[in-house]
């Protein structure tokens, strides 16, 4: 009996001491560019675009634990005001009075931009004859009979279009929003009359089987080119319209994070807006910040 207690306390003792090295193990454990442990909210519409970066970041950087959130954009500046996450993507840069609230409480903000995107809009009715944004502010606002389903509520998608193009006036009857993406694409393929909003951002990669089905159901695109007046020429969202600003309804794509610049926030600002990071967001179809040129060095025979 007495064998099997001492197995029993040393059994105890090795697994106290065994905790006591692990949670040691962990503390020492700091926080750099590199190392340590971080929570980072987005926008719900970059679901499928931020885990891509958040992966590869972890795969490189085997000393950190990175925990990611999606969440209306009000709702992740509140958790970076009250520290409960460190890094937020949204799509806007902080407005005057917020920055003024970050001050208030002595904290230091640095935004980035890392990716431009843009607002699609998408029809089985519409999608051949275009429309200008005269006539989509027509429709957000109920004069024109089409019913605007949007995907998700509070996002940045549809806080710019209020914001941006009814000026924030309320949307009109016709508007409603839909948070599941399968209800999303259904209500727009069997209903003729209805036009669906959600950023390019969650349907960028044409690779994608269900991006696929949605924006190529029976082969031509349900993209709906828009013009900025009804005089100008109308253009698809995609990578080179939206670079070069020729597709209208373009935003950017910003990194925002609190912390000093030798911290964990840091390094996920430095990976997404460095080469890694914004050549995975070209990948993806959407468009860097900084696409750095392709260098071919030729040598003579």
């Amino acid at each position: 009996m007495l064998r099997y207690r001492n197995v029993i306390r040393k059994s105890f003792v090795l697994s106290f001491i065994l905790v006591a090295c692990q949670t040691s193990t962990q503390q020492e454990i700091p926080n750099t560019p590199t190392t340590g442990k971080i929570s980072i909210w987005a926008d719900k519409t970059f679901q499928y675009i931020l885990p891509p970066q958040i992966d590869l970041f972890s795969s490189i950087y085997k000393n950190t634990e990175v925990g990611y959130r999606f969440a209306g954009e009000q709702e992740c500046i509140e958790a970076l005001l009250k520290d409960s996450c460190k890094v937020i993507f949204i799509n806007r840069m902080l407005s005057t009075q917020e920055q003024k609230t970050f001050e208030a409480h002595n904290l230091i903000i640095q935004q980035t931009a890392v990716a431009r995107s843009a607002i699609a809009i998408l029809s089985t009715s519409l999608y051949k004859q275009g429309m200008s944004i005269d006539e989509l502010v027509q429709i957000l606002k109920g004069e024109k009979n089409y019913p605007i389903v949007f995907f998700g509520k509070n996002n940045g998608t549809v806080l710019y279009c209020k914001d941006t193009l009814l000026k924030g006036a309320d949307f009109g009857k016709n508007c409603f929003s839909i948070e599941d993406s399968a209800e999303f694409r259904k209500q727009i393929l069997e209903h003729k009359e209805v036009i669906g909003i959600i950023d390019f951002a969650f349907i960028c990669d044409d690779d994608d089987k269900w991006i696929r089905s949605l924006k190529y159901p029976q082969g031509d695109t349900l993209l709906i080119p828009i013009r900025k007046n009804s005089q100008s020429p109308a253009y698809y969202p995609d990578q080179s319209n939206i670079a070069t600003t020729d597709y209208p309804l373009t935003r950017t794509i910003y990194c925002i994070r609190r912390g000093d610049d030798f911290s964990l926030s840091a390094g996920i600002e430095a990976f997404v807006a460095g080469e890694k990071g914004q050549v995975l967001f070209k990948k993806m179809g959407l468009v860097p910040t900084i696409d750095r040129p392709r260098q071919i060095e030729m040598k003579p025979y």
